[in-house]
């Protein structure tokens, strides 16, 4: 870059006169290079590795997820359909985005970036369930509008709006951090931030699953949902204190949910009441995720084989045979088979990395179901019970249920939208004609100003630019990592006997890792594998240390079915779908490992086949194992993904001023397992056998 390099004009000589530009001109231009104009060649390359940055610097993270208990029960029940929290997909064909009702966090990132490249990481746990046949009662707060004058006028000075939300007459304090007068976005965006942290439960985000209800924000409103069935007989439901005002709710039903006593994932008869058939079939989930950016939908992570109804017509062929001759194209464009994730309790990661120009960009995570059978249903063929089109064993209104969820969107800067902002002024000033050159003024009033500004480089004195390759080939971003893998070599079995399912809810002391991490200590789940941090990530040496942790990680299984003690059970081959093993990350800290409950995953026994003894056979089917006809031990075959996205960096929302940091240290990652027996069938338990494993995790700057 020309002009990096400053040179004096002359040399100066002791006891010679001096010339009042020459002096100027030796001493103006480096003070002027410290006003936002230091290049490659004025930076020591490569740069120190204890030189500190501050937050965003290389990358900035952005999250939401949702923390949803399923209240799966080892040797009780599956996951629940109406649990708090879950978003429910009926036979939907079309995108949808993954919305609430959980703490008003739906699956869309919103960012501003530069010329960048988007680092988009997503994770969803879910499990099929069948007909609905109940409501739920919904209470809608809606939010005071004010002016910007009357918002003024009530805003309390330590920002902070405590109000009792009564639900049912059941009294709720909740405690928010109100956003400042003159936010961004003026009084629309801080009518929906303060819904938002309402929903969030406040600064001690209260738990509203406690008194029965689940709350989510829609837009200026927040709404509180019933956990259980039914409409509520009177009660009072308001808000009392909310900045003066205290509105009363609105009562609305939103939307259908099933009962336990049909519809049950784990029920034996989940396809019909009214049958006296104890049967149970495949059971599909049919669903396709993906990542939208900006409205567009990137093909490339679009789960399972390929777009069904986007396949091109194609000549007519015979596919069974026929006593007439067909020619010309086919109509029928959806086959009768399978084309997206079909296993009926499961997890999915989606990555990818997506370049984007300067602006506002919005990144969502979407879902839809995709048709299996004949003529665009969502029946699996077969199964039947007696004639052709008799009785069909699957619910014809299925769903697939989503529970925990995360969406993490890391803009990595091509080259930012706008500089840094410029802070104080670096100046010399000009010697005038006939003034003394002295000590005191030349050293003290010029030079050592500009000796200190240069032994303390603030980022806003660095030109765009000025720092590359050379100045960070010893200085990495990465802080930490660690990995570990084993393969065939090794194996692990967990049993629900042994290591039961259970949902994370005690932790040690109240330990928090950072204020949107809360993790609990694990009880009877079992480390499965783990990864040795190569340097302690260690939020106490810089607290709060400014940093993304990443950990990704797969679980092989060769088997998932359920066993049996003593004399075979009955039921067995009926209850072979129920076995179910369940996945975790942990993070050690203090020599206690905790549990991150947002990236539970799971997978049950599904790989088994029904046989009929004839087609108009009323007979209940019977289910046998596909790996019985593998290998005498068995084989499943089935992968489970685990995926963990720690953001902790700047400050945090709710709480300004206080930073949102690492405020542990990090010495150890793992994944966790647990199985589960989804029905209480005495002797029947769950066994999974992992094959091959492996983890990483990267702890960067952020």
């Amino acid at each position: 870059m020309p002009g990096d390099y400053l040179f004096p004009k002359r040399l100066f000589v002791k006891g010679e006169p001096l010339e009042t530009t020459e002096i100027n001109a030796a001493l103006l231009p480096p003070s002027e290079r410290l006003n936002g104009h230091l290049g490659p060649h004025n930076l020591r390359a490569p740069l120190s590795p204890g030189v500190l940055a501050e937050a965003d610097t290389f990358c900035k993270t952005k999250q939401v997820f949702v923390d949803v208990d399923s209240l799966l029960v080892a040797a009780s029940s599956s996951p629940v359909v109406n649990a708090p929290g879950s978003f429910r997909l009926f036979q939907e064909t079309a995108w949808q985005r993954i919305t609430g009702p959980s703490n008003a966090k739906e699956m869309r990132v919103e960012v501003k970036t530069g010329t960048s490249a988007l680092v988009i990481t997503a994770h969803a746990a879910h499990c099929y369930q069948g007909n609905e046949d109940g409501e739920h009662a919904v209470w809608k707060l809606a939010i005071p509008w004010r002016t910007g004058t009357d918002y003024e006028d009530q805003y309390d000075e330590n920002n902070i709006d405590s109000m009792t939300i009564l639900l049912d007459g059941t009294g709720i304090t909740v405690s928010i951090n109100l956003p400042p007068p003159g936010t961004s976005g003026g009084m629309a965006k801080i009518v929906k931030q303060v819904a938002l942290r309402i929903a969030d439960g406040g600064r001690t985000h209260v738990d509203y699953l406690s008194y029965g209800y689940s709350a989510w924000a829609d837009g200026k409103t927040v709404l509180f949902r019933r956990a259980a069935v039914g409409p509520v007989a009177g009660g009072t439901f308001q808000a009392v204190g909310l900045l003066a005002h205290s509105p009363v709710m609105t009562e609305e039903v939103v939307g259908l949910a099933p009962s336990l006593t049909a519809g049950n994932f784990s029920a034996l008869s989940s396809h019909d009441t009214t049958l006296s058939i104890d049967a149970v079939t495949y059971f599909p989930a049919q669903i396709q995720y993906a990542l939208r950016v900006d409205g567009v939908v990137i093909n490339e992570t679009i789960t399972g084989r390929f777009d069904n109804e986007q396949r091109a017509f194609a000549p007519a062929r015979i596919v069974e045979p026929v006593t007439t001759t067909s020619t010309g194209v086919m109509v029928g464009r959806f086959r009768e088979l399978p084309d997206a994730v079909n296993i009926p309790m499961y997890a999915v990661r989606l990555t990818a990395t997506v370049d984007v120009g300067p602006g506002d960009h919005q990144v969502e995570l979407v879902v839809r179901r995709v048709p299996c059978g004949r003529n665009r249903e969502f029946v699996l063929l077969p199964p039947e019970l007696g004639a052709p089109g008799s009785v069909s064993l699957q619910p014809l209104n299925n769903s697939v249920v989503i529970y925990g969820r995360q969406l993490s969107v890391t803009d990595v800067p091509t080259n930012p939208v706008g500089s840094v902002l410029f802070g104080e002024v670096v100046t010399v000033e000009a010697y005038e004609s006939e003034e003394v050159v002295s000590e005191e003024s030349l050293y003290r009033q010029r030079l050592l100003p500009v000796a200190a500004a240069l032994n303390e480089v603030k980022s806003f004195q660095v030109a765009r630019g000025a720092v590359n390759g050379d100045h960070l080939s010893d200085y990495s971003s990465v802080i930490s990592f660690g990995s570990y893998a084993f393969t065939s070599g090794g194996t692990a079995t967990i049993r629900s006997d042994i290591n039961p399912y259970e949902w994370p809810v005690s932790p040690a002391n109240g330990a928090s890792f950072a204020y949107n991490y809360l993790l609990y200590t694990n009880t009877t789940w079992f480390q499965l594998i783990n990864a040795k941090i190569v340097r302690p990530i260690a939020g106490l040496v810089v607290s709060p240390l400014n940093c993304v942790i990443t950990v990704e990680a797969n679980v092989f299984f060769d088997r998932l079915r359920p066993r049996y003690t003593g004399a075979k059970p009955a039921s067995f081959e009926k209850e072979l779908h129920l076995s179910a093993v369940a996945l975790c990350v942990g993070l050690q800290s203090g020599g206690i490992w905790y549990l991150w409950r947002p990236s539970i995953v799971w997978a049950n026994s599904n790989n088994y086949f029904a046989q009929q003894p004839s087609r108009g056979s009323v007979t209940p089917l019977a289910l046998e194992h596909l790996s019985d006809y593998e290998d005498a031990g068995g084989a499943d075959y089935v992968d489970v993904p685990v995926t963990a996205t720690f953001a902790m960096s700047g400050f945090d929302e709710q709480r300004p001023g206080v930073p949102a940091g690492l405020l542990v240290t990090i010495d150890e990652v793992a994944v966790f397992a647990s199985a589960a027996h989804m029905t209480s069938t005495a002797r029947i338990y769950a066994e999974a056998r992992v094959k091959r494993a492996s983890i990483n995790v990267v702890a960067m700057k952020s």
